[in-house]
């Protein structure tokens, strides 16, 4: 009778409706109560009725179903597949998208991983339970201590099996649950045992972008801080099968991609090979998406900062000033400071091309630059300046408009954090581009300087200037020394303002 009834039930509640009905969730403790006392044939046919039922959020979500977890791992022990189909189907529903549902697989008393490795490994299991056995992994894996456990290393030969696989839904299930499974250390090194990378690239193609994306994420883990493996890789062509992706591909593709790059880029060995530059194009491409997330943003841009300090060649890139210039506008405004820094720094390898120094379109990342100039973050001041030093040389008008004179003074005395030697000596030859521009600003901008300068608490600040107010003076040169062998309390910072080439009724 149990059997019936619970048949019964299973075909009702295959429709859509009748699951949403208040009979539904009454059935719910009868069924569980059959599939943990019932007869083997009820148990099963109670199993197959909460498989109907699981489809329902609702009902997932109702604390009594969390009672039908441990039967129903239970039924995965056993020698029928037609038992462990279902069990694995209703499992993996009823923890779809609910993680206290998760967290039941996890803590529930039995050997759930050790059951589902059996299945994955078994040569006549048919290739759709184990398609369900590796969705379920992906599911447990979720929890850090599952990952580390010896049962999960052992299923990763049989995962690695299973992706070999001529079925699209095989290979996804099992890439996505290695995937996930590759967040432990130790697990990272049994995959690279068993030549994974290769594998994995080999699946970087193709239409099935849930398949590319996990297997990129993959490579991603496997690749981090290991050189030889992101040797493997480019010489397994990931490099090329990436760029044939990107025109067509979502911007979550994009970014997974972009972060591939960065990770292979991070070895100078790697980024300095040539067939490296083919992906500066695509990476600035990748930057103009207006739907780039902000990790897929800092990835392209650390991407290309790699390649272009390696590289030291600009020959690939085929846009103009202005086409380059302007979209990087917008990352050195950006709300995160490590983009505001990226940004900051790809535009002054750009800088290094005399037409993009001498391109109006650059004086339009002056005012952003400017502002990052005094900052108070020295990563992000030290790019700044860095780009700022070669517009200069073309703009200095521009930089002094944007309040350059201002915010470079502020480096110069700025205490906390204290800049380095060299960030002075940068900002230092910034000022000296800029008080070239016009001498009626000299005396005004030096007083300020030195106004500044007696209100720091750097010590002892000595000025020496000579004939600030001076008319028809240029070529002004700004020297700092700073005495790093003294203590804070003793340390001097001598700010020298030197005039040359004067004329001779020069006058106070």
């Amino acid at each position: 009778m149990e059997r019936t009834i619970s048949e019964l039930l299973r075909v009702l509640f295959s429709n859509h409706e009748l699951r949403q009905n208040e009979v539904a969730l009454s059935s719910l403790n009868q069924l569980i109560a059959v599939l943990r006392l019932g007869s083997r044939s009820a148990r099963y046919s109670a199993a197959g009725a909460l498989n109907e039922l699981f489809d329902a959020e609702s009902i997932r979500n109702y604390e009594i179903a969390h009672q039908a977890a441990q039967p129903l791992m239970d039924m995965l022990g056993t020698v029928s597949e037609t038992e462990q189909e279902v069990a694995l189907s209703a499992l993996i529903k009823l923890s779809s998208g609910n993680t206290s549902n998760t967290a039941l697989l996890i803590d529930v008393e039995g050997s759930l991983l050790e059951n589902v490795n059996k299945i994955l490994s078994s040569a006549s299991a048919s290739e759709e339970l184990k398609i369900n056995a590796a969705k379920l992994c992906s599911v447990v894996f979720l929890n850090k201590n599952v990952r580390a456990s010896p049962s999960a290393s052992g299923c990763m030969k049989p995962l690695i099996t299973l992706m070999q696989s001529e079925r699209n839904a095989a290979v996804e299930a099992a890439v996505c649950a290695i995937k996930i499974l590759l967040d432990d250390e130790q697990q990272l090194e049994i995959a690279a045992g068993h030549d994974i990378q290769e594998l994995l690239v080999g699946l970087v193609s193709g239409t099935n972008y849930r398949i590319i994306e996990a297997s990129l994420s993959a490579l991603i883990k496997l690749g981090k801080d290991r050189v030889p493996r992101k040797l493997d890789m480019v010489e397994a062509g990931i490099i090329d099968r990436c760029l044939e992706l990107l025109p067509g591909a979502s911007s979550s593709l994009c970014s997974s991609v972009a972060e591939l790059f960065r990770i292979l880029t991070n070895s100078g060995v790697i980024a300095k090979r040539p067939d490296v530059t083919k992906t500066v194009e695509p990476l600035f491409m990748v930057l103009l998406r207006s739907d780039l997330t902000l990790w897929g943003q800092h990835s392209a841009l650390q991407a290309l900062v790699n390649i272009l300090e390696k590289q030291q060649s600009l020959e690939a890139f085929s846009f103009t000033p202005s086409e380059a210039i302007v979209p990087l506008i917008s990352f050195l405004e950006s709300s995160s400071q490590a983009i505001q820094q990226l940004g900051a720094e790809l535009l002054s390898h750009f800088l290094t091309m005399e037409d993009f120094q001498k391109d109006i379109t650059t004086q339009s990342a002056v005012v952003p630059l400017v502002r990052l100039a005094g900052i108070g973050i020295l990563s992000i001041q030290e790019t700044a300046i860095k780009a700022l030093e070669k517009i200069s040389a073309s703009w200095p008008k521009s930089v002094l408009d944007a309040g350059g004179i201002f915010e470079l003074s502020k480096v110069i005395l700025q205490e906390d954090p204290q800049p380095p030697l060299e960030l002075w000596e940068s900002a230092a030859f910034v000022l000296c581009n800029v008080l070239q521009v016009d001498r009626s600003i000299y005396s005004i901008r030096c007083l300020n300087l030195y106004i500044h300068c007696l209100q720091t608490t750097l010590g002892r600040v000595t000025i020496q200037i000579d004939k600030v107010v001076i008319e028809g003076v240029y070529n002004g040169s700004l020297s700092l020394n700073h005495d790093n062998s003294k203590d804070a309390s003793s340390r001097t910072l001598d700010i020298e303002i030197a005039w040359s080439n004067r004329t001779t009724d020069d006058t106070l």
